[in-house]
């Protein structure tokens, strides 16, 4: 081989002698960046000329010398180029640069093991950090880094008097992980290619495995191993991915590096949307249930060790997607940084408003569909003591009647003016066209209803098509409030009302009134343990209540005289004596007419119905009414009232009379039978029949106008 020898002129080391005499300095090739001191490579200052330790074992002293001698050809430096897989270093070379000078007398350089065992390697990982690498030096170390053979004795860590060796195995398992010989310790390949400098959660100066080797073997496994641990971290999947794309372009070179960024973004942004879908899967079931969200604390790490106590139906059921397998879920909450878990009060409101925005849109873009459209609001005061106002809207889709709820407005001024504004607005909010509104749905109030300053009144102005009808189902309900005026029948529902209040106050009553029941192994129905409260506001629902307190009258008897016993308890008492034979005749009654309105209720609530199907019903439940007196079914009634009054002790009779009363029934007749056709049953039936014609006969004028 070749060897240049420099001598004459002496010039300092690191300078030459230009053309005039000029002392140039010159670039001097730094091999001792591969064998620095702290890599347990010998090293000695300038200057010095006694041998050290480290010479004795192998390396001969640094010298200060006048001559560069350099016994290799300048292309074999050892440098890290991607031209030089492998660099040996022969026995007989010696390497000289400036006061550096290095020799092998010995067996070998001194490492951490001998390098004749395994040579020096231009590929070693090690040698790559903090230098700057072109492309084809990332590819040669992602995919041509140094790997110790099967004969090299890998490094141990001691833990608790037993040895923690790393494994070949580890380097099999984990493809981005790298051992440095140089290094003595692990390094992950892609994030040393890609220059991760920080990262985590507080963006804080990442040092093992990324600049610094992992030297510690003793728990590189396991769900809290080191190399577990790192490779779920977002800046190494970021690497990660970013590899795949680069190593990808560069069997490519044509590939557009504009489109392989875009490809990284969009798989950041898919495992991200894949974490976020399972926060917004709870969100929607917590809403779909009608669940609160929020607990008394609705902060803090979800992955984290659990809290006492209940957090919050939101965080619990987070917790309970990611112990049923939700992986994407999981990795989201636990690498996630703080300010970006989505899982804040905050966050779940803008995400309920974004539901609430796609379900606007949806409703929106069907009712557009379809063009034509009803209104139906109603107002009510919820349990903050503030008025809203429901509305919704009725339409056809795809050849079916749909109806959507679009929301509640908190409304302050009740007039009609303001009540036509925020329904206007709201309509407007979902971006619907007010043009194709060709109907409204109110009650009959006369905020709602009045033909001048109404509601129905001020919005046709502006939208001549919207034609005004009365909710059919609240004028069902007027009917019956308006029929109840005769004084029997009042004072029955009072009772009723009374006797059931009496029982719902107080779980002892209760409890006494269903051990009397459980004791009737006859009772078909046994199941029905308590008695029904009466709705407020809609009559017709009353007739389930009212069927359930017949059925249980007897029972109802058997418990308040068991009840008066009690203390000598009065009320109870007082509710004995009102249960007569009138009360059992009105109940007889009510129960005979309601039990034809109650089908017509439930088909008037319907979403799919009509108005043709509605007057259809309301024809045939007027009809049937009619027929009542007709067919005097009034004696199957009485009869059925007198078989109720021997079950419960009580026999027939009439109240007593006098000649002249202004504030009950005061009709002559001969027995009690024709007494109570008169006073109870004809005046209900007659109030009923007039104010069933009545309440529609605007509904059936608009539908004769409609259909030929």
């Amino acid at each position: 081989m070749k060897r240049v020898t420099v001598n004459e002129p002496k010039i300092p080391p690191g300078e030459t002698q230009g053309t005039q005499g000029a002392v140039k300095k010159t670039k001097q090739p730094k091999l001792d960046m591969y064998f620095k001191k702290k890599d347990n490579m010998p090293s000695q200052p300038p200057g010095s000329g006694s041998a050290s330790r480290n010479e004795r074992q192998g390396v001969d002293s640094v010298e200060n010398t006048s001559s560069c001698s350099i016994s290799l050809p300048a292309p074999d430096i050892p440098q890290p180029s991607r031209s030089h897989k492998s660099l040996e270093i022969p026995m007989d070379r010696t390497v000289e640069s400036g006061n550096l000078r290095l020799s092998d007398s010995s067996d070998s350089l001194s490492n951490a093991r001998s390098v004749d065992r395994e040579p020096l390697s231009a590929m070693d990982i090690g040698l790559w950090v903090g230098m700057s690498k072109t492309d084809k030096d990332k590819v040669d170390i992602l995919q041509n880094s140094w790997r110790p053979g099967d004969t090299y004795q890998l490094p141990h860590t001691e833990r608790g008097g037993k040895k923690r060796f790393l494994r070949q195995s580890h380097l099999d398992n984990f493809a981005w992980l790298a051992y440095s010989h140089v290094k003595s310790g692990l390094f992950c390949k892609v994030c040393t290619v890609f220059e991760q400098r920080d990262g985590g959660k507080s963006k804080q100066g990442l040092k093992s495995l990324v600049t610094e080797p992992l030297r510690r073997f003793d728990r590189l496994t396991g769900n809290d191993g080191y190399l577990v641990q790192h490779s779920q971290t977002s800046y190494h999947q970021t690497n990660a991915v970013r590899a795949d794309n680069f190593l990808e372009r560069m069997k490519d070179p044509t590939t557009n590096i504009h489109a392989a960024l875009d490809e990284q973004h969009k798989e950041e942004v898919s495992l991200n949307r894949k974490g976020l879908e399972g926060i917004i899967h709870c969100i929607v079931y917590l809403g779909r249930q009608g669940l609160s969200l929020r607990g008394h604390r609705d902060d803090g790490n979800i992955q984290g060790s659990e809290r006492e106590g209940n957090e919050g139906n939101f965080r619990e059921l987070l917790r309970f997607a990611v112990r049923r397998g939700d992986t994407a879920l999981e990795k989201h909450l636990k690498n996630a940084k703080k300010n970006a878990t989505y899982t804040s009060k905050t966050t779940q409101n803008d995400i309920i408003a974004c539901i609430d925005e796609h379900i606007s849109n949806v409703i929106s873009e069907r009712i557009s569909k379809s063009k034509f459209f009803s209104v139906i609001a109603d107002e009510t005061t919820d349990n903050n003591r503030k008025e809203q106002l429901s509305v919704s809207v009725r339409y056809l889709d795809e050849g079916k009647v749909r109806e959507d709820f679009l929301g509640f407005v908190e409304i302050d001024d009740l007039s009609g003016k303001g009540i036509a504004e925020k329904i206007v607005n709201e309509l407007m909010r979902h971006n619907i066209d007010l043009f194709y509104m060709i109907g409204q749905g109110y009650d009959g109030a006369s905020a709602m209803s009045g033909g001048i300053k109404g509601c129905q009144a001020i919005i046709r102005e502006k939208y001549p098509a919207a034609v005004y009808i009365h909710c059919a189902a609240h004028c069902l309900n007027l009917v019956i409030s308006k029929s109840s005026q005769v004084p029997a029948i009042r004072n029955c529902w009072n009772d009723i009302n009374e006797i059931v209040n009496f029982f719902h106050f107080s779980p002892q009553r209760i409890k006494c009134m269903e051990n009397i029941i459980q004791k009737d192994e006859m009772e078909p129905s046994s199941q029905l343990l308590q008695l029904h409260k009466f709705s407020d506001t809609r009559w017709v629902e009353r007739h389930d209540a009212l069927i359930v307190f017949k059925r249980l009258l007897p029972y109802v008897i058997e418990a308040l005289t068991d009840i008066a016993s009690w203390k000598n308890d009065g009320n109870a008492r007082s509710l004995l004596k009102k249960i007569d034979f009138e009360f059992i005749v009105s109940l007889s009654v009510l129960s005979a007419i309601l039990t034809e309105t109650r089908p017509l209720s439930q088909q008037l609530q319907a979403v799919s119905t009509d108005m043709l199907e509605c007057s259809t019903q309301i024809k045939s439940v007027h009809e049937k009414v009619q027929s009542l007196r007709e067919n005097d079914v009034f004696d199957a009634v009485y009869q059925d009232a007198i078989k109720l009054g021997l079950e419960i002790n009580v026999n027939e009779s009439v109240p007593r009379l006098a000649n002249r009363q202004s504030h009950r029934s005061n009709h002559p007749s001969s027995t009690p039978s024709e007494y109570y056709r008169r006073a109870v049953f004809i005046p209900f039936w007659i109030l009923f029949s007039a104010s069933l014609r009545n309440a529609f006969q605007i509904t059936m004028q608009l539908l004769a106008q409609c259909v030929p």
